[in-house]
Parts: C-alpha cells; sequence; structure tokens
C-alpha cells in the first residue's frame, strides 16, 4: 500500500478519538449543529408556514369582500328589477290610458261632427219653416 493514502479504518479510528475540543464525537459538542439545524429547520418551517397562513388568509378576506359586494350587486339589482315591475305597470297603464283617451277623442269628434251636421239640419228647417 502506498503511503499517500490512509486507509479506511485508520481514517475512522482517527477520527472518532479527535474532535475540534479534544472531546469524542458523538458527545455534547457534536449533538450542539444537530441541534442547531434541526431549530434552524423548524424555524424556516414556522416561517414558511406564517407566511402561507397570512397568504390564505389575505385570500379568504378577499374572497369575503368579494362576496359582500355581490351581496350588495344583487340587492341593488333586486331594486332595480322592481323599478322595472313598476315601469312595466305604469307604461302598460299609459298605453291603456292613451287608447282609452284616443278613442275617447275620436267619439267626441264624431259627436262634434254629428253636431255640426244636426245644427245644419236644424237650419235647414228654420229656413224651411219660414219660408212655409
Amino acid at each position: 500500500m502506498s503511503t499517500r493514502f490512509i486507509s479506511i479504518e485508520r481514517y475512522f479510528s482517527t477520527t472518532r478519538n479527535i474532535s475540534p475540543k479534544g472531546c469524542q464525537l458523538g458527545s455534547i459538542y457534536e449533538e450542539e449543529p444537530k441541534e442547531k439545524l434541526y431549530n434552524a429547520l423548524k424555524s424556516k418551517i414556522k416561517r414558511d408556514f406564517d407566511r402561507d397562513l397570512k397568504r390564505a388568509n389575505s385570500e379568504i378576506q378577499k374572497l369575503y369582500d368579494f362576496a359582500i359586494q355581490l351581496i350588495n350587486e344583487v340587492k341593488r339589482f333586486e331594486g332595480t328589477t322592481d323599478l322595472l315591475s313598476q315601469l312595466s305597470c305604469e307604461r302598460i297603464s299609459h298605453t291603456e290610458y292613451k287608447t282609452k283617451y284616443e278613442t275617447q277623442l275620436k267619439d267626441i269628434k264624431s259627436l262634434q261632427s254629428n253636431t255640426k251636421k244636426l245644427e245644419g239640419k236644424k237650419e235647414n228647417l228654420r229656413q224651411y219653416k219660414k219660408k212655409n
């Protein structure tokens, strides 16, 4: 074997007994990085969860506001429907009144025409009586 390469068994036997502060691996100093990593991951997960929760709450608020807006629009249209119904009834009433008025106007004109004819006949009768 070449001296440039260290055997795996020798490497692990050496590193197992040596640590940065002279302690063996598996001690409390080795647990610290695991705990730090665990806490860092836990903190990131919590931040991500909080961010997602804020987004979800924001979306829920937007949906709630949109629902309120739709409800108000529906109420406004219900009022418009009532107004349209009332307007339609008024148009029907107006049309009925106009038809009735036009019929009465025709009757009045017809009566006026008959009156003029009768007045003319009456005048003719007077003249005829004066002659006889």
